[in-house]
């Protein structure tokens, strides 16, 4: 490994400890971590795909933050999409059930 290849590896770690690792939003970290964890879905990824799965992340959080400073809403997870149809399928039987 040459010297400017530590140098920026030297960068990247000191970079994920103090955005990641000593950051005192703790659940904010955690939710992140939980969602890459799904978005990776494996235990041990090579440091390419880690990185790769990282930027993409990084890009959806940007993307979102855009959204909301446009005033528009931010994508929904399937669990909520799910929840919403849910309800709505309540309604509708429900509707259905009283003649309306």
């Amino acid at each position: 490994m040459c010297v400017s290849d530590r140098g920026q590896l030297l960068q990247l770690c000191r970079y994920v400890e103090r955005q990641w690792l000593k950051k005192s939003y703790i659940g904010a970290v955690e939710s992140f971590q939980a969602a890459l964890r799904r978005r990776i879905k494996v235990a041990h990824p090579n440091l390419r795909t880690f990185l790769g799965h990282l930027q993409r992340a990084t890009a959806d959080g940007e993307t979102d933050v855009a959204r909301l400073n446009r005033g528009m809403s931010i994508r929904r997870s399937k669990k909520c999409f799910n929840l919403i149809n849910e309800a709505r399928i309540k309604a509708c039987i429900s509707r259905f059930d009283s003649g309306a």
